[in-house]
């Protein structure tokens, strides 16, 4: 939780929905990375 909710909704002006989505997505792809170079 490096601070995204501060980095996003600083940086913008989009509905919550949205902010909270791209959220996901960025855990998603922070997490998948961080499999993929442990196996």
């Amino acid at each position: 939780m490096r601070g995204f909710a501060a980095r996003s909704e600083a940086t913008t002006d989009k509905p919550a929905t949205q902010i909270l989505r791209e959220k996901r997505k960025q855990d998603r792809d922070e997490r998948d990375a961080r499999f993929s170079t442990e196996e």
